[in-house]
């Protein structure tokens, strides 16, 4: 019998772990590019090979995944997200550096089919909206891992003991997710049978506009720190904390995404998103000092932060496609825009400034309400 909390819990822990090390990693962003002697266009070269080697595990995901054991799977890309990163302060020279953001990179897009295949089904087991809970698991993380990085920074501990005790920590609760993870004969059946099921046009609507969203979520994180650090005057700490501001209010409003989908409309809730995501990207742009961009970040968290759950909640309830294929094709589309965007904003910040690169994501949540719209349409029409 499959017990719908331990299960959950487990892929909680899924959803948990790239979190941790996405938020660790980015936390610590000042000091690696310090440590490497970088600028910000070679920063975003970096960032743009965590990219590719993450598209590439989205697209390999689906067929490694029919042929391997979902435990051992997880297990392997999980593990080698934490080795990739604990060698990330041992590079000697840049061509080092990319070999070991491709490594994680390709372990996050694996995992990421991974973990939300897992949530997909068990939505559809249990019949119960989980997604936005198991998306928390992974703000949890990120949220986690930016404050355990600002902490070190704060009290200058060098980045790879920075990296090594806290990946070390995270292999326990790894191991005992593994063992309770959804069995794998749950979706065997209807994998089958939707290999060759026609993609719907919803479906791929709903992947662009995670796009959209992803992207924003990225240049917040990976770029918000940079840019208290460098144009609003903040110190190693207190720009470590930006992404542990956004992940922490997006985790907020993503707790309660499951609830408001039982509550109100998919187009209501973006919308109501988008607005205060605008909002919060005002604050970040035209406020000087620290306090008010960074009341902005924490604004912007709470807009976005349900948007993604709601979209992949909508994804997984397209019932002629199996659970890893409806979150491959989400995926696949939607991290392009978290994994690719940011290392572009990187090359228009070293071109222009900080505040240009916020006013491109400004663009991108506007188009997220275009998209809404037509996405509302779309499923008014499926239903009818």
């Amino acid at each position: 019998m499959v017990s719908f909390f331990v299960v959950r819990r487990a892929t909680l822990i899924f959803f948990l772990v790239p979190g941790f090390v996405y938020g660790l990693f980015v936390s610590r962003l000042p000091a690696v590019k310090l440590m490497l002697g970088i600028n910000q266009s070679q920063l975003g070269l970096l960032l743009l090979t965590l990219g590719i080697g993450s598209v590439l595990g989205l697209m390999a995901a689906p067929v490694l995944m029919r042929r391997t054991r979902s435990g051992p799977f997880l297990l392997s890309v999980l593990s080698l997200q934490l080795v990739g990163l604990c060698l990330v302060p041992l590079c000697q020279g840049l061509l080092i550096a990319f070999c070991v953001m491709a490594l994680i990179g390709f372990c996050i897009g694996l995992t990421d089919v991974a973990m939300n295949a897992q949530g997909i089904a068990i939505e559809r087991l249990f019949y119960r909206p989980i997604i936005g809970t198991l998306h928390a698991g992974y703000g949890i993380g990120g949220a986690l891992g930016s404050v355990v990085g600002a902490l070190f920074a704060t009290f200058g501990i060098e980045v790879w003991v920075n990296f090594l005790i806290p990946s070390i920590a995270m292999l326990f609760p790894i191991f005992w997710a593994v063992r309770h993870a959804l069995p794998d004969s749950i979706e065997k059946s209807k994998e089958r049978s939707s290999e060759k099921a026609r993609i719907p046009g919803a479906l791929v609507l709903c992947g662009l506009l995670v796009f959209l969203a992803f992207a924003s979520e990225g240049a917040c994180g990976e770029w918000g720190g940079l840019l208290l650090a460098e144009e609003k005057g903040a110190g190693q700490g207190l720009a470590g904390s930006v992404y542990a501001v956004f992940t922490i209010c997006a985790l907020a409003s993503r707790l309660s995404s499951d609830v408001l989908r039982q509550s109100f409309s998919v187009a209501r809730i973006l919308f109501v998103g988008v607005f205060v995501g605008l909002v919060g990207m005002g604050l970040v742009i035209a406020t000087p000092g620290v306090v008010f961009p960074l009341l902005g970040f924490a604004v912007a968290g709470l807009g976005i932060g349900p948007i993604c759950p709601v979209l992949y909640g909508v994804a997984g309830h397209i019932s002629s496609l199996s659970a890893a294929r409806a979150a491959s094709i989400v995926s696949v589309i939607g991290y392009t825009g978290l994994l690719f965007c940011p290392p572009i904003f990187g090359f228009l910040a070293h071109r222009t400034s900080y505040d240009a690169v916020f006013g491109v994501v400004s663009g991108l949540l506007l188009a997220l309400s275009l998209g809404n719209a037509v996405l509302s349409r779309l499923s008014r029409q499926m239903t009818n």
